[in-house]
């Protein structure tokens, strides 16, 4: 049961990810990339959403998962609100 649920987290933090992945180079035209491990040239501070490389501004995965969160927050709020 227990590895049941790692598999379920490890599926919503993927989601969220990929929605953040998607979302910040969009919302930012470019300006922002997304961090990622396998493709890190730069060691990066540790507990910072974001910080700047090269020239580059990056976010940090945990930058990604809360604006991944935040987003479906507010869709969720908002179909919610749309129902009634």
């Amino acid at each position: 049961m227990e590895a049941l649920a790692h598999a379920a987290f490890e599926i919503l933090e993927r989601i969220i990810l990929g929605t953040a992945r998607v979302l910040i180079p969009l919302a930012s035209n470019g300006r922002w990339r997304c961090d990622e491990p396998s493709t890190r040239t730069a060691p990066r501070p540790s507990g910072l959403l974001s910080y700047q490389a090269n020239g580059q501004r990056f976010i940090t995965d945990t930058g990604q998962l809360l604006v991944g969160v935040v987003f479906y927050a507010v869709t969720g709020g908002a179909f919610i609100l749309s129902l009634g």
